[in-house]
């Protein structure tokens, strides 16, 4: 008897470390499932998608739909319109040798993809408190302000800002009208603008136009009375941030610098190239507005 206990003893002690592992497994297990139950029971309580799943039965083969939910998924997974930098639609030349006057001639613009982001501006509803009542009513008219430039002055920011009025109404494509699309008249140019209501201003961006000897006259010939408005940067950094425009698109232009200068030796700066020609306001440009 004293033998039996005694080896029953061992036993048990021998068996303990087990059994406490396998109840150390237990409480884990149930810890496990208690915080799976808990957070399934949390997230049941957070506000979701109020998505209207009322089905309807079919007339023709009695099956049941969720039009309304395709409808919101449609919409969710449809691709956003990414931002559309329009300044950039008159662009550098390119290139075809080292020379520094390169840049400088005028190159055929697909017009395809301007008048594309016309048509997206026209379709796509416009922000303002007023947007789905000018919508509806008014009527297109020619533009009673245009931002003639400059490029690279901040244009495309300042006709965003002035389209937060209520008041004011403009169309987010350049139309390029007074430069590229005079000959197609001026019934095509006001088709192009958004509708206005009595006492709504109706704008229009093109920095070309700065830049193009013939808009002044057809700008006047349409209208004395059009309000222009341009925006004027430091010539230095215009030119500059010009040349990175171009060099994002074509990274085998030559050097800034020797697209600036003439000679660098000297300073003589090599005026022929657009992006300084841009900048040179008063004696190259400004005296055509006068």
């Amino acid at each position: 008897m004293e033998y039996s206990l005694i080896s029953h003893s061992r036993y048990a002690r021998s068996f303990n470390p087990v059994k406490k592992k396998l109840v150390l497994l237990a409480i884990m297990l149930f810890l496990w499932v208690y915080m799976a139950y808990s957070c399934v029971g949390y997230c049941s309580t957070m506000p979701r998608m109020m998505v209207d799943y009322r089905v309807k039965e079919t007339q023709t083969a009695g099956k049941r739909t969720d039009n309304s939910g395709v409808d919101l998924m449609s919409k969710l997974l449809s691709k956003p319109q990414g931002w559309v930098d329009l300044e950039t639609d008159y662009d550098e030349p390119p290139i075809r040798t080292a020379s520094r006057d390169l840049l400088n001639n005028e190159v055929e613009i697909d017009q395809t993809e301007d008048w594309d982001e016309i048509r997206g501006e026209q379709k796509s509803p416009d922000q303002s408190p007023m947007s789905s009542f000018s919508n509806g009513s008014g009527s297109k008219k020619l533009p009673q302000a245009i931002i003639i430039g400059v490029k690279k002055g901040g244009t495309r920011a300042l006709l965003e800002f002035l389209r937060v009025h209520p008041d004011i109404r403009a169309v987010g494509a350049e139309p390029h009208f007074f430069d590229r699309n005079y000959d197609n008249g001026l019934d095509w140019y006001r088709d192009l603008m958004p509708k206005t209501l009595e006492g709504q201003i109706t704008m229009e961006k093109t920095p070309s136009y700065f830049v193009t000897r013939e808009a002044p006259a057809r700008i006047s010939a349409m209208s004395r009375d059009t309000k222009l408005i341009v925006v004027v940067r430091d010539p230095v950094t215009r030119a500059i941030s010009d040349y990175t425009q171009t060099l994002s698109k074509k990274p085998d232009i030559p050097t800034f610098e020797s697209l600036t200068f003439k000679n660098r030796t000297t300073g003589l700066i090599d005026i022929s190239w657009s992006a300084i020609q841009i900048g040179i306001y008063d004696h190259q440009h400004l005296q055509n507005w006068h």
